[in-house]
């Protein structure tokens, strides 16, 4: 479970180095609010709940409780997709996407990327370029059979993986 060689998404990477330096102006505003002890009280938590969330996303066990299957479904014809968002192991809103209107698949490192007829979805997902490539490929085997769909490595979204 724990021998996943794949790195943290550097957008968590980057949510936890700010939460960190947050902790100096958390202190000084802690430090001001204290004849106001729910107001402090209520600050430390939000701060800890956020902190907890972002080391977590560091982990391991992250990285293995989250695997693509778990935010790329097949149904009959459509596909139900989501995003990694929020804290901890939340997700965004699912979107149901019809195969037969998927023209083509970028997937990067932690990311996919779906153009189709009703518009482009990027997933940010926890996953290594191969890994989501090969889930990709079991999911639509059929429609790249018939080269309806276009499954390609791309570099397109970066404002997701930074």
């Amino acid at each position: 479970m724990f021998g996943s060689t794949l790195s943290p998404r550097p957008i968590d990477k980057t949510l936890a180095k700010y939460t960190l330096v947050a902790l100096l102006p958390l202190a000084l505003v802690l430090w001001l609010s204290a004849p106001w002890p729910l107001l402090r009280m209520t600050l430390m938590l939000a701060y800890v709940v956020a902190l907890a969330s972002c080391l977590y996303r560091l982990t391991p066990w992250f990285i293995a409780r989250n695997p693509p299957r778990r935010f790329i479904l097949r149904e009959q014809r459509h596909l139900k997709v989501c995003s990694l968002a929020g804290f901890f192991d939340l997700h965004g809103p699912w979107h149901s996407v019809p195969i037969e209107t998927i023209s083509s698949v970028y997937v990067w490192e932690h990311g996919i990327e779906l153009s189709a007829e009703d518009g482009v979805f990027r997933l940010s997902v926890v996953g290594s370029r191969e890994s989501l490539h090969a889930h990709m490929r079991s999911v639509l085997a059929d429609a790249l059979a018939a080269d309806k769909v276009k499954l390609e490595y791309g570099e397109c979204a970066k404002a997701i993986s930074e």
